[in-house]
């Protein structure tokens, strides 16, 4: 075998690999001896099949898949060796020209190199931790916020659906697939608080018994995660279901607020809380907000330290053709404007900076992330997206660990929790080794710097947000 790999500006890997058939043909008669083993053919006992026979059904495709896979090991090895950072996968540019009867057969790969990030985290750097106290109308809110997710549950039969109810019944498709049977639900949750599109305007003012006839599709707006946790089916089936279902109302499960006193304070902080009366509960809450203003701020430093270090990088030159064949599809592009196309780079190269940042910064700082703490950070996210919700720890114990392994199972969280949690461990590890100087601002100027990154994030994600709809449009 022959490889090399050169190096083109603009951050340009070119990678040609040479396979002759010494380098493939011991692995090929193994398997093609496995192949005669196993194979069934009319006419031959089992194991006595003619190689001759394998060789003309198989071997083409045998020979192509042993390729291939000798192929993807000289990949690894020469992306180890030569210490080969890459935005996602080589790019082969021959494969016109290939031939599997050649010998050698040659592979030519471009393959976009991550830029080189060497931003030592030291005293040159300089950053403000902000902090601020806790008002008196904070610990009111937090009590409000406290009482709203700890109230108490009650099955009421004879009351109207109210917006925050969970509702737990039959539900039943009206108008299959031609030739498909319906689906058919005997026992799942709703909660109409958490559906889109208007979708809980149906749900209003109905009672137990009642049949409410709606679009799980359109209420989930095509999410497959919620369409396949309320049709109790796998992701590709369940969003394949677009039309109306039936839901027979036998369940309703609502929260009330609950009075201060001792059996709310262990409710709230557990069997063993020595909290016995209202001043020490406020005092408990303040300590709350204060664990979550620390929160805010570390949030707050982490992003101004992302800020610094994008600054210092800053704006080296990718490999441009190479990316836009790696991560978008050729007859996408030629259905969008040119401002389209290049908005799209220019938000990929973003992302792809910024992660790089992340990576680099922390593998030079020997920082890492372990699965149990991706596990961790997607769990402790879950139970708050549902409490947002207004969902009580009762009402969550129902159906929470479902949506939880929903959640640990979904490729896009793990990412986006990997490196949540890389990021905060890279910002803790920056306290220690930049020069930070601690700032106490007002409540009102603390949130406003909190607020102004949720915004950015939220600006982002809706920009992510059209562009898939976009891409969904010209697939369709």
């Amino acid at each position: 075998m022959n490889s090399s790999v050169k190096r083109e500006e603009p951050l340009r890997a070119v990678i040609t690999i040479e396979i002759t058939s010494d380098d493939y043909k011991d692995e090929y008669k193994t398997r093609r001896n496995k192949l005669a083993r196993d194979a069934k053919f009319p006419g031959f006992r089992p194991g006595k099949v003619p190689t001759s026979l394998i060789e003309k059904r198989f071997g083409a495709g045998l020979k192509a898949e042993v390729v291939n896979d000798t192929l993807n090991k000289e990949l690894m090895r020469l992306a180890d060796e030569e210490k080969l950072h890459l935005f996602g996968q080589p790019l082969l540019i021959n494969e016109k020209e290939l031939s599997f009867d050649a010998d050698p057969i040659t592979f030519i790969f471009h393959a976009a190199l991550r830029p080189e990030v060497n931003i030592p985290l030291d005293k040159s750097i300089e950053l403000p931790y902000y902090t601020s106290t806790v008002s008196e109308a904070s610990i009111d809110r937090e009590d409000q916020r406290l009482r709203d997710r700890n109230r108490n549950q009650i099955n009421p039969e004879s009351v109207s659906v109210e917006a925050k109810d969970m509702l737990i019944g039959k539900l039943t498709e009206v108008e299959p697939e031609e030739g498909q049977e319906p689906v058919v639900v005997e026992k799942t949750y709703l909660m109409p608080s958490m559906m889109k599109n208007k979708a809980s305007e149906a749900f209003e003012g109905k009672k137990v018994g009642d049949i409410v006839r709606y679009n799980p599709f359109n209420a989930a707006e095509g999410n497959e995660q919620e369409l396949a946790s309320t049709l109790r089916l796998d992701k590709e089936k369940a969003v394949n279901h677009k039309g109306d279902f039936d839901f027979t109302i036998e369940e309703i499960s609502r929260s009330i607020a609950p009075e201060l006193g001792e059996e709310y304070y262990k409710k709230c902080f557990g069997e063993s809380t020595d909290i016995k009366e209202e001043t020490s509960y406020r005092n408990k809450l303040k300590e709350l907000i204060e664990e979550s203003q620390k929160e805010r701020a570390n949030t707050i430093f982490e992003n101004q330290l992302q800020e610094v270090l994008k600054e210092r990088l800053g704006n080296p030159e990718l490999d441009k053709e190479t990316l836009m064949k790696v991560f978008f599809k050729e007859e996408e592009l030629e259905k969008l404007s040119k401002d389209e196309v290049e908005k799209r780079y220019n938000n990929l190269t973003k992302a792809l900076l910024h992660t790089t940042l992340i990576d680099e910064t922390a593998r030079n700082n020997d920082i890492k992330v372990e699965q149990e703490e991706i596990s961790k950070y997607i769990a402790d996210m879950t139970w708050r997206q549902l409490l947002q919700y207004g969902i009580s720890p009762e009402m969550i114990g129902q159906f929470g660990q479902d949506f939880l392994k929903r959640n640990l199972e979904n490729e896009e969280m793990i990412y986006n929790a990997h490196y949540s949690v890389l990021s905060r461990k890279l910002a803790e590890a920056a306290k220690e080794r930049i020069s930070v100087k601690e700032e106490s601002l007002s409540e009102e100027d603390f949130e406003a710097k909190f607020n102004e990154i949720l915004a950015a994030q939220a600006a982002e994600e809706e920009e992510q947000k059209t562009q898939e709809e976009q891409t969904e449009k010209i697939d369709n």
